[in-house]
């Protein structure tokens, strides 16, 4: 069974307060983590699922009193996927007489900052992570050519009717739509043209920005306060274009999975001649793709007026 950050939480709110802070943090500073859920896997190293790579191709009516024919050519086909934990997380050092001098305040800020640091990498390698480092692989590593849509050859706009194509092509429920702040902007000034785009009260009385009913979403800031999906990307002849997302965040959508809850960790040492007191934050982490339709990329988006073909 998988839950939210914020069922996580409120889980933890009695018995690990701490814990449940952390978790507070991750899910406030990550738009993806705010939103995914997360099941825990004890006891595994890797995420492992089977992916559904076929249905039964035999299938059909019987009359009364007569049987289907079985077959083993009608059967559907699994395809086994797994994926290996990464460890994400960091560290710290606070020297003991800051303590004394500006109380618990000197690990708590520090705490603070890290653990909104540990939620922008994580947003980060979901979009951007790249193959062959300790990281897990962002969506471009895993969605195929067939779940890309192309504006242009060279990049184009992005057009309502990509918008359109992506959520009809999507399977899988709690759809949400990722783009930078550019794109967020100029989709916001459709909502006085557009009786597709507006804005839908959620679960708490916020009113967010949706197209179709389908959330728009910030893909948010990294760790040095950039775009995450800049206008950086090469499609074509042209190198400064961005890709949007729409991706299935349900129970059978993209799902992370964890053997464990993150771990924190206090040490004393002795560095340098420094007393010193260590901080240390650990998440073995990663996620899954359900079905390859639980995630749609549209690429070579441009930095111009969205539009409306």
């Amino acid at each position: 069974m998988s839950l939210t950050l914020a069922q996580m939480r409120l889980a933890k709110v009695e018995t690990d307060p701490v814990l449940a802070g952390i978790i507070g943090v991750f899910s406030n500073n990550s738009t993806v983590l705010d939103r995914i859920r997360v099941e825990t896997l004890a006891g595994t190293s890797q995420v492992t699922w089977n992916r559904e790579a076929s249905i039964s191709g035999i299938s059909g009516f019987r009359g009364l009193n007569a049987s289907y024919t079985a077959s083993e050519t009608g059967l559907g086909t699994l395809e086994p996927k797994s994926e290996a934990y990464s460890i994400l997380g960091g560290a710290f050092e606070v020297d003991r007489a800051l303590m004394q001098m500006g109380g618990q305040a000197a690990v708590l800020n520090q705490w603070l900052m890290k653990q909104k640091a540990i939620s922008r990498d994580f947003q980060k390698n979901f979009f951007k992570g790249a193959t062959g480092g300790d990281n897990f692989t962002g969506l471009p590593e895993r969605i195929d050519d067939a779940q890309t849509i192309e504006t242009a050859a060279d990049g184009d706009p992005l057009d309502l009717g990509h918008l359109d194509e992506a959520i009809v092509t999507l399977e899988g429920d709690n759809p949400y739509i990722f783009v930078n702040q550019s794109i967020y902007l100029k989709l916001q000034k459709h909502v006085r043209t557009n009786a597709n785009i507006n804005y839908i009260p959620d679960n708490f009385g916020r009113y967010i920005l949706t197209y179709a009913g389908v959330p728009i979403v910030l893909a948010g800031k990294d760790t040095s306060n950039d775009e995450i999906l800049a206008f950086d990307e090469t499609q074509g002849e042209s190198d400064v274009t961005c890709s949007a997302y729409v991706i299935s965040l349900g129970e059978d959508g993209v799902v992370a999975a964890q053997p464990g809850e993150p771990q924190r960790y206090e040490n004393s040492s002795n560095s340098n001649g420094n007393a010193l007191r260590s901080y240390e934050l650990d998440w073995l982490i990663n996620y899954r793709i359900s079905s390859p339709w639980n995630a749609i990329r549209i690429a070579g988006v441009t930095d111009a007026a969205v539009t409306d073909s």
